[in-house]
């Protein structure tokens, strides 16, 4: 017998010596729970294992549960433990709410975000379509909820919350000869302005002043109306706006002062 045929010789036979330690085995399905749902609420579309001290869950998530004009979305806990094969919702859709600001919560699709709090042992469920409103606007920063290990609902959070802003007005101001002015015109309430409402002034021009002797003076006045003042630099005839032009046209912006091209 040569050496190969020896090599193969002796691995068969290690390998046989360790077939009655092995056991082979098959995924038993006779006996496996199937949790159902509404179809139409996308049941099942995240799904976490939970546990605390009342037994083992399956999280479901199901983002469109809901009446048919707001499917808000929630989640359902399904128990593991025992013969019981239908889950409950949990109603999480009825405490998400931020006081602070007004709430559009339609269709915001609770559920579709399903993770496990191991600091808390409990869960956390976002709705990413959440929306905030401010005026007209609406915002989608989306928000999450923090559910504890007994299936209590506790903080609601919105990390990309923001201030709204209150009325604007704005006024565009196309540079000509003495046009430092207008803003003495452009916020009168006879022009559109509004109590109340922040100033904006955009200047658009090519750097060239007319006017410097009452700059400081109008520039201050600028100030304590609260007027914020922006300056767009346009190209002269020359095709280009020199040094000496952008920073005359600084002095007359409001601080900070930032440069694009």
């Amino acid at each position: 017998m040569d050496s190969i045929s020896k090599d193969i010789l002796v691995t068969l036979l290690i390998l046989s010596c360790g077939i009655h330690l092995s056991k082979s085995f098959n995924v038993g399905i006779s006996e496996a729970k199937v949790f159902s749902g509404p179809v139409g609420e996308q049941f099942g579309y995240t799904v976490q294992q939970f546990i605390n001290h009342q037994g083992k869950w399956l999280l479901v998530g199901s983002p469109k549960s809901g009446y048919p004009q707001n499917q808000k979305g929630d989640v359902y806990r399904c128990p593991i433990s025992g013969s019981r094969t239908n889950c409950d919702k949990l109603k999480l859709q009825n405490y998400v709410r931020i006081p602070s600001v007004k709430n559009i919560n339609t269709n915001m699709s609770l559920g579709l975000t399903l993770t496990p709090l191991p600091k808390t042992n409990g869960f956390m469920a976002c709705g990413p379509l959440w929306a905030q409103q401010c005026g007209s606007q609406y915002f989608y920063p989306g928000i999450c909820i923090e559910v504890s290990p007994l299936f209590i609902p506790l903080t609601t959070f919105s990390p990309a919350i923001q201030t709204c802003g209150g009325p604007m007005d704005i006024a565009l101001v196309l540079d000509g000869s003495n046009s430092i002015w207008p803003w003495v015109h452009a916020f009168l309430p006879e022009n559109g302005g509004r109590a109340g409402a922040a100033k904006v002034m955009v200047v658009v021009t090519d750097g060239e002043s007319h006017d410097k002797e009452i700059r400081e003076q109008v520039m201050k006045k600028c100030e304590e109306k609260g007027i914020t003042r922006f300056g767009i630099a346009g190209q002269g005839k020359e095709g280009r706006i020199s040094k000496w032009k952008c920073l005359r046209l600084d002095s007359a912006l409001t601080i900070p002062k930032k440069r694009m091209s």
